[in-house]
């Protein structure tokens, strides 16, 4: 019982509590306008997919977009609002940057890698290139050599 009380004092089940009645009062307001009046409702419906229309344009993965729409869709008015508080985060610039120059070194080392896969000629080998490329995008690189070091206390 002390540590409900203790964790009911903090601030952030506070701030969660505050930002939940909020969006519960606005879903309550909104459901409530739209029944009394049609043209109201109309405008969130219009609002909503002006939104899907929006999402589906954004620079970013077909999974969020999805997520997104399906959300306006079948809670058009809490889901266009829960949109319109946190969909449209942006990524900061240096992240993309950093992202899409590390996406052409990927390009690059996956090209070298598929120029190794053509000249190497045993089967079981090309098999153990395109998976460590398609698990972790790990390249194979020519001309090295491996050898194991069994530990003291390995068995094998």
């Amino acid at each position: 019982m002390k540590y409900v009380l203790k964790i009911m004092k903090t601030k952030t089940f506070s701030f969660a509590l505050a930002f939940f009645l909020q969006l519960l009062f606005l879903f309550i307001i909104l459901r409530y306008l739209s029944t009394i009046s049609q043209f109201i409702s109309y405008i969130l419906t219009g609002i909503g997919i002006l939104i899907c229309i929006r999402v589906f344009n954004r620079d970013s993965d077909s999974s969020s977009k999805l997520l997104w729409v399906f959300l306006i869709l079948l809670v058009p008015f809490f889901g266009t609002v829960v949109y319109l508080l946190f969909g449209e985060r942006r990524i900061p610039h240096q992240l993309m940057i950093t992202t899409r120059v590390n996406e052409q070194a990927y390009i690059r080392y996956g090209l070298t890698n598929q120029e190794i896969i053509h000249r190497v000629e045993d089967p079981f080998l090309k098999k153990m290139i395109n998976m460590s490329w398609n698990s972790g995008y790990f390249s194979a690189y020519e001309n090295s050599y491996l050898e194991y070091y069994p530990t003291w206390r390995s068995t094998i």
